[in-house]
């Protein structure tokens, strides 16, 4: 039978020094094609230049550059070494250096296949960087200069095992950008935003700001500054009033409606905040006022996005983004990629989601404008938590703290401070996350924000679930569940659901646990959220163990494994191994069940999971004390309390 697959070129690069990836490059392309994503009409040929470029005259590197020129895909790996000099004439010191500036440049072009290009850091001793040399000083200040920049997102890696991983990861994002045929976000980034330099700044109109097409009159406008204090003052059933009062008499006046509609979205009537932004989008058709019709269609996306109606956030971000391309309107394409970027990020999308918000962020940062700034730095934290990488999760929402106590935001800072708790909580920070969370909890309560307050009070459900003070966590984690359930916040109903679910399982209550479970992975299965479904297929095989029910629990993890080595999280991978360590030792398989309990131990560790860590070196502890490797079994054991010291938990048993 024929298969009718697209096959895309992936151009290897790299210095001499890195011969086991150059012989697992290949390998793991083949293996993961006819796996994984020839099911999707996709695969990946690897494009090497000992296998792929013929002899003949000339400068060699003019030879490889050829098949460059023909390849979709590149992939970067540095470890130690820079390389040799290629004889450039354009100033590359190296044939790596060379291949890069060239691959990015092809990217640029919108007549070249280029579509992305990733780039792989091995990981250096301590030792080598006291001491680096001048090879390793020009990787390092390669580094450097793309983190400065910002124009490409990299990884890091330790080990050939680790490479081949995430490699599979970035071949599964690229065969979901095929899927979702967003090659042009990539080619058109370098072009949309090209006409807006800091000479344009002045004519660029920001979401939010008042349309000079509407010239108040001093009553009117002082009236509508009346509401707006209202509103921030939280004397919210006047401020609702005083609008209703202004919008009824002026129906056509687009500014008064969408400060009232965005009030309306801030206190959680989401209903009556999408009823008025369809008036807006009706109006603005009628009254031929395009920029105001772009905006409209943003707001019912951000209102879909909310209740988790993300097919149709979609369409009405795909009308958005068509005006804002006619008006050549930076600041609206900055904001539609953003939002874009959730779409992706709830669906488990990660990469994808990145690369949109690293393009929103550029934008924004040409333009000047700092609460975009703010926002998209909020939202890379949440998309690295998802991918399990904490240090620069951390550095991104301190970021975005920062911009926002500048500008005065409040409410932005409290969902900043509960993604502080969110991080604090990943790494086991209990008191750290217990602190931050309760600040954001005091913010959201101040100004009556009621998705803001269920969302802190989930978070502070997780966190209680973490200090097996389950009471505390269920009154938490079912006030949350009560404000997501009257909002329709379905993404937050699904995670409410999940910890609730989880939360049951510690207490012992099998029934609950899987009612709970089951609800939350048919929320995310109507969301299409993969990491989600992930995440509650992995707490229902933990589930089924606990009953015995081995095909269950085997089927659960072999999904909730495959799709979190793809997707590349440490964290998820970690847990997977924890409970395949279960698995092999209920099995009576010790010496499996140590090896996969180490791949979890080294999975949190590298993520700076300490918590999980200390919880799986406990667990190893206990396998060595079956099989009688007692030595190993208090060493473990005690580098388990030493976690505990460190995160100031040292009176909370694991």
């Amino acid at each position: 039978m024929s298969v009718d697959a697209t096959v895309y070129n992936v151009f290897f690069a790299s210095p001499v020094n890195l011969k086991e990836e150059r012989k697992a490059f290949s390998p793991t392309l083949y293996t993961y094609s006819f796996c994984e994503s020839l099911s999707q009409n996709v695969m990946f040929a690897p494009k090497l230049w000992e296998f792929d470029v013929n002899p003949g005259m000339g400068r060699p590197q003019d030879l490889i550059n050829k098949i460059l020129d023909e390849s979709d895909y590149m992939i970067l790996v540095l470890w130690d070494r820079w390389g040799s000099p290629s004889g450039s004439t354009e100033g590359s010191t190296s044939a790596c250096e060379e291949e890069f500036r060239r691959a990015r440049r092809n990217l640029d072009d919108k007549t070249m296949p280029m579509k992305d290009i990733a780039v792989f850091f091995k990981d250096v001793n301590s030792r080598q960087m006291q001491d680096p040399g001048e090879q390793l000083e020009k990787v390092l200040k390669f580094r450097d200069e793309l983190t400065r920049t910002q124009t490409c997102l990299f990884n890091t890696y330790s080990d050939k095992e680790q490479f081949s991983v995430k490699l599979r990861s970035q071949l599964g994002g690229w065969a979901r950008d095929h899927k979702h045929g967003i090659e042009r976000i990539y080619k058109r980034e370098s072009w949309i935003f090209s006409s807006f330099q800091n000479k344009h700044i002045e004519h660029i109109k920001f979401p939010g700001e008042l349309d000079p097409e509407h010239e108040l009159g001093e009553e009117l406008l002082e009236e509508l500054q009346e509401a707006k204090r209202l509103g921030d003052t939280n004397e919210v059933l006047r401020a609702q009033n005083k609008y209703e009062e202004i919008t009824s008499n002026n129906p056509q006046l687009l500014i008064a409606n969408n400060d009232y509609a965005k009030f309306l979205y801030r206190i959680g009537n989401l209903d009556r905040a999408r009823d008025k932004f369809t008036e807006i989008l009706i109006s603005s058709i009628e009254q031929k006022l395009t920029g105001w019709t772009s905006r409209a269609y943003a707001n019912l996306a951000i209102i879909d996005i909310g209740v988790g109606n993300l097919d149709s956030a979609e369409k009405y971000l795909a009308q958005s983004v068509e005006f804002n391309e006619i008006l050549s309107h930076g600041a609206g394409l900055a904001d539609n990629h953003r939002w874009q970027a959730k779409v992706f990020q709830i669906r488990g999308d990660f990469r994808v989601s990145h690369r949109l918000l690293f393009s929103a962020d550029k934008a924004f940062r040409d333009m000047g404008y700092e609460p975009g700034i703010a926002d998209i730095q909020a939202d890379l934290c949440a998309v690295l938590l998802a991918m399990g990488r904490y240090e620069e999760a951390f550095s991104h929402v301190a970021s975005s703290l920062e911009l926002n106590k500048k500008l005065k935001r409040n409410s932005c800072q409290a969902d900043n401070y509960a993604l502080l708790g969110r991080v604090s909580l990943a790494r086991g920070q209990i008191a750290e996350a217990t602190k931050n969370l309760e600040i954001a909890r005091e913010i959201n309560v101040g100004l009556k924000r009621k998705h803001g307050i269920a969302n802190s009070l989930a978070l502070l459900g997780e966190l209680y679930i973490q200090c097996d003070d389950l009471e505390r966590a269920e009154d938490f984690l079912m006030q949350a569940r009560d404000l997501s359930e009257e909002l329709g916040k379905r993404e937050e109903i699904a995670q409410i659901s999940l910890s609730l679910g989880q939360m049951y399982f510690q207490k012992g209550d099998d029934q609950r646990a899987r009612e709970y479970l089951q609800r939350a992975r048919a929320e995310y299965g109507l969301m299409k959220s993969k990491d989600g479904d992930a995440s509650a297929g992995l707490a229902l095989g933990r589930l089924a163990l606990r009953n015995n029910d081995m095909n269950l629990c085997e089927g659960e993890l072999l999904k909730s494994l495959v799709y979190w080595e793809t997707i590349g999280n440490p964290v998820e991978l970690g847990r997977c191994y924890e409970l395949q360590s279960a698995i092999h030792s209920r099995g009576g398989l010790l010496s499996d069940a140590i090896t996969s309990c180490k791949m979890a131990i080294k999975c949190f560790s590298d993520s700076g999971a300490k918590l999980e860590e200390s919880w799986a070196r406990k667990m190893l502890s206990q396998l060595y004390g079956t099989s009688g490797d007692e030595r190993n079994s208090v060493s473990e054991l005690e580098a388990s309390k030493k976690i505990q010291a460190i995160l100031g938990n040292s009176e909370q048993e694991n």
